[in-house]
């Protein structure tokens, strides 16, 4: 769903729609089917910019895939968005020892 549609959606739908794709792009990748998670992942952080859950999986599956300059900025950007996701503080954390 594009930003700009989802803007036209009302707040509750919005939420439902992010949390769908997001649930989408964990089903995906458990099914090793990365290419389509991460495309999941990334939907879901533009359709709800405010999220932290869409970066923290993204990021997960970027430090899984050996990306992981790419991981910590997502794990960056949950802990921005979400200040008390520990999970994201903690992987952040971890990950600053192998990329500084």
């Amino acid at each position: 769903l594009p930003a700009d549609q989802a803007a036209e959606l009302p707040g509750g739908a919005l939420r439902a729609r992010v949390d769908d794709v997001l649930y989408l792009g964990h089903t995906l990748y458990r099914q090793g089917k990365l290419p389509e998670a991460e495309k999941a992942f990334r939907g879901s952080a533009q359709v709800d910019a405010g999220a932290g859950e869409p970066h923290f999986a993204l990021a997960q599956l970027l430090e899984a895939t050996n990306r992981k300059a790419e991981a910590k900025k997502e794990y960056e950007a949950a802990v921005q968005l979400q200040p008390d996701h520990a999970d994201a503080k903690s992987a952040l954390q971890k990950l600053a020892v192998d990329v500084p």
